[in-house]
């Protein structure tokens, strides 16, 4: 149920293959297959990190069940080298917040993953 939420001041001229590239790294690096990612870009103009304007990102990963204080920075950096490589984006100019929103409160098909999964 990994998703996958990129918000950006910098446009990018093929969003479509950005969030299929998107999709296809967090299934690598999340060790979850793709057919459970779920990958959105946001273009937001107005995005402002210390007063300015310049690129900066806000990245949201939820996964349930898959972040681990340990393992935490290994994801961040991974994260942080794909947006280097594919916006050129400054790892100073934005946050990565990783999310585990648990089986409880996570809906899916008409219920909760909790009910669905019999946790």
């Amino acid at each position: 149920m990994p998703y996958i939420q990129l918000e950006t001041n910098i446009k990018v001229e093929d969003s479509k293959a950005l969030v299929l590239k998107l999709s296809k790294f967090s299934s690598q690096v999340l060790g979850k297959p793709e057919s459970r990612i779920l990958a959105k870009y946001t273009h937001n103009e107005t995005l402002c990190m210390d007063g300015s304007f310049e690129p900066a990102f806000i990245l949201t990963v939820g996964s349930i069940g898959t972040f681990l204080p340990e393992a935490n920075p290994s994801f961040v950096a991974e994260y942080t080298k794909f947006l280097k490589e594919n916006l050129g984006v400054d790892d100073k100019r934005g946050y990565i917040s990783l999310n585990d929103p648990g089986y409880d409160t996570t809906g899916f098909s008409g219920t909760t993953l909790a009910k669905l999964l019999g946790k």
